[in-house]
């Protein structure tokens, strides 16, 4: 129960927050975006790939906007996450 596995829930909880209100985060990707995006081209000096990162970075913006909402349910979510991991192994067999 780090600050690693809250932020990773608030994240989640921001970026679906804001794809219900941010049109740029259902457009699709560039079709050939894996030629010049990965690690394999990070040495790259591809002006696509500068494309890519601002306009990554322009809608994760956007996402944080709704961070406020985003940390009550990411601390929800880890409560759930932890009142289940937390209770007895089933020992009936499934379906019963």
């Amino acid at each position: 129960n780090s600050w690693y596995d809250y932020a990773k829930e608030v994240m989640d909880a921001a970026l679906e927050e804001a794809r219900k209100h941010t049109v740029g985060l259902r457009h699709s990707m560039p079709r050939d975006y894996l030629e010049y995006m990965g690690c394999m081209h990070a040495s790259s000096s591809d002006a696509r790939r500068d494309a890519v990162k601002e306009t990554t970075k322009a809608l994760i913006k956007q996402a944080l906007s709704s961070l406020d909402t985003a940390l009550d349910v990411g601390a929800d979510a880890r409560a759930r996450t932890l009142l289940k991991e937390r209770l007895p192994i089933s020992l009936a067999a499934e379906g019963q």
